[in-house]
């Protein structure tokens, strides 16, 4: 038998070779925790952060190409009918995107982000 966490990381392991960089997105007490697909020992931090308490509530991540950022969040789907889970991925998303707008020198009103 799997354990939550394995089926967890292997789902978004298996997800993220289709993202420049995607995030699993950890709740642990009043604060985000962003466990990147290219970060070391994600089981074990995932494991340390559900044994914390801390509850796994989506993805977020981007595909990057041509001066384009295409931004993609996914609420895990034993989740999925809370509404304020999605706000919160949106929120960070955004932060997300205004760090990678600001990266390439361009201001908010250059929309090259599309959030899918």
């Amino acid at each position: 038998m799997t354990k939550p966490a394995d089926d967890i990381v292997d789902r978004f392991t298996a997800e993220a070779r289709s993202f420049t960089r995607l995030a699993l997105v950890v709740i642990v007490g009043n604060e985000a925790r962003l466990m990147w697909s290219d970060g070391a020992n994600l089981r074990m931090r995932l494991n340390g952060y559900i044994e914390a308490g801390g509850l796994p509530i989506g993805t977020i991540g981007y595909v990057e190409a041509r001066n384009q950022l295409e931004c993609h969040l996914k609420v895990l789907d034993e989740l999925s009918e809370i509404p304020f889970i999605k706000a919160h991925l949106t929120r960070l998303l955004n932060e997300i995107q205004a760090r990678w707008m600001e990266s390439q020198g361009m201001n908010p009103g250059q929309s090259n982000v599309l959030a899918v």
